[in-house]
């Protein structure tokens, strides 16, 4: 009995073991980014379900001893443990049917209040596109026939520290990052660069080929590739080409100088703009919300005019740029305008009889018959 004792004693301590280590295959992590006196135990009190869990956080990590450890150093905790799960990317606006695949392999159609996690993936076709707010407050348009993975959508509240790591493979997407506070990331990255930022508002696309297009708007970012490192300021763009260095970043084309025009034909309305002579086409947008959530149309055209088909009355919001011959996209000019339903037309009065003529004498009134 005693031999069978200590098997059974064996097995219960295996179990027990196999409780207590988090970490399977398929469990999800969240990132912590060591500060200036950080300990496991502080961490593990702070942000897990139970203080004990420091040393499971140990043994995932393999540190001997958090005294050691560097301020910068990641650490990776089972979202399991956390007091508050990872808040989750959520789509505001759908346009068309867009694919998620989720981590696991399953595939959804995509719809408004639709919530993205670590490791979905995202796919859109023709006249498709996705506009998704992040966890921090972030915004994301997934434009048509684009393809993106989430490998990491970390952001936890009290911090405000953020982990957003995204890859491009093909298509574009703009995006407006919310001011990261120290330690934080954000970056997306294609088959040619990663571009990495702090806070900014800038645009990326990427071609099946590996040439990759970064257009910062608003702030600066910086574009990574092999041992070269470009920082990429407010107004300016840069080629990334896999297996090439990469070039200095350059100047963005001006916002086109909108007409004050807005005419209005039979097939719809036109608005006309002025050619810029580095442009070799333009891009432009119409959407009934300043954000351009709500797109109505998009397209590229080789002329400095858009035709719009009859709209439904309503404001609508019209941003115009231009293309150089690095099809590198330019800076945006943006127009509003309504359309007003047109007026009732007056109905028809009846014309009156002129077979009769009335006339006013002191006496009373007579009719004549003509």
């Amino acid at each position: 009995m005693k031999p069978l004792q200590a098997l059974v004693g064996g097995l219960l301590v295996l179990c027990c073991l196999s409780l207590a280590l988090p970490g399977s295959a398929d469990e999800t992590y969240w990132e912590y980014t060591f500060r200036p006196g950080d300990t496991l135990w502080d961490i593990a009190r702070e942000h897990t379900r139970d203080v004990n869990n420091w040393s499971a956080i140990q043994r995932i990590n393999g540190i001997d001893q958090d005294r050691q450890v560097k301020p910068g150093t990641r650490i990776k905790i089972p979202v399991s443990m956390l007091k508050r799960p990872p808040k989750p990317v959520v789509v505001l606006v759908a346009r068309g049917s867009p694919i998620l695949v989720r981590a696991n392999g399953e595939e959804l159609e995509i719809s408004t209040g639709s919530k993205i996690f670590s490791g979905d993936s995202i796919i859109t076709g023709p006249a498709q596109s996705l506009q998704l707010r992040m966890a921090d407050g972030s915004m994301l348009e997934i434009l048509e026939n684009s393809e993106i993975h989430f490998d990491k959508l970390s952001y936890h509240e009290e911090t405000g520290m953020v982990d957003t790591r995204m890859r491009l493979p093909r298509g574009r997407v703009n995006t407006r990052v919310e001011k990261l506070r120290a330690n934080s990331r954000y970056q997306i990255q294609t088959p040619a660069a990663i571009t990495a930022v702090r806070g900014t508002a800038y645009r990326i696309a990427s071609d099946p080929g590996g040439i990759s297009r970064t257009e910062v708007t608003e702030g600066a970012v910086v574009v990574s590739a092999g041992d070269i490192t470009r920082a990429v300021e407010e107004g300016f763009g840069l080629v990334a080409e896999r297996g090439k260095p990469l070039p200095e970043p350059t100047r963005l084309l001006a916002p086109p100088p909108l007409s004050d025009n807005l005419a209005s034909t039979g097939a719809g309305l036109e608005l006309t703009w002025q050619a810029d002579p580095g442009a070799v086409s333009y891009r432009y947008r119409v959407a009934t919300d300043a954000t351009f959530g709500a797109i109505v149309e998009r397209r590229a055209t080789e002329k400095p005019r858009l035709q719009l088909a009859v709209l439904e009355p309503g404001r609508y919001f019209v941003g115009i740029r231009a293309i150089d011959r690095n099809r590198l996209e330019g800076m945006e000019s943006v127009k509003s305008f309504t359309i007003v339903a047109p007026q009732p037309q007056p109905q028809p009065q009846p014309r009156p009889d002129t077979s009769l003529e009335e006339i006013v004498i002191p006496s009373g009134i007579l009719l004549l018959g003509q």
